[in-house]
């Protein structure tokens, strides 16, 4: 005895056509994805896999990278910080200060150096500046570990005088 729920048999086979034709499509996307997008189909028909070329979801990355501030204090040396106490995670998502989006934009670079300056004025520290850092290091390929070993490189972007007040983004006011 047929259920309400079951789709009628008249649909039934249109209805798997189209499930194999969508496990299909997401195949040549997955394939054309490991590709890397550099043959000659995906240059022809590029729009029809388009979400192949999605880079949240396939790009490969082979670097790894990590953001890292320093300190400077009242005798001029300067010090690492331990981010992950001074920027704690909520809800064990990723830490804020790691997002690429805000080592590429010299505004929130700026923000954050002057969060950390205000942080540490809070934690009783006195720092007179603050160096904004990204490290890169290759990915090790098939590893969940990826230690700091292969092609490190460590490039400056940012000092940040922490007597300089914060700039706000566009529309907020102080």
């Amino acid at each position: 005895m047929r259920d309400a729920r079951t789709l009628p048999f008249v649909l039934q086979v249109p209805a798997a056509l189209a499930l194999l034709a969508l496990g299909g499509w997401f195949a040549l996307c997955y394939r054309y994805t490991l590709n890397q997008q550099q043959d000659a189909f995906y240059r022809e028909h590029g729009a029809f896999i388009r979400f192949s070329a999605f880079q949240m979801f396939t790009e490969k990355s082979v670097t790894q990278a990590t953001t890292e501030l320093e300190s400077q204090g009242a005798d001029g040396a300067w010090t690492l910080i331990d981010m992950p106490t001074l920027f704690p995670a909520i809800w064990d998502s990723r830490y804020r200060y790691e997002d690429p989006a805000i080592r590429a934009s010299p505004t929130h670079r700026q923000i954050l150096a002057s969060a950390t300056c205000g942080r540490l004025k809070a934690r009783g520290e006195a720092p007179l500046a603050v160096r904004l850092f990204v490290v890169r290091w290759r990915k090790t390929v098939g590893s969940v570990e990826q230690p700091r070993s292969r092609g490190l490189s460590r490039e400056q972007l940012l000092v940040w005088d922490c007597s300089k007040p914060a700039p706000l983004p566009a529309g907020v006011r102080p």
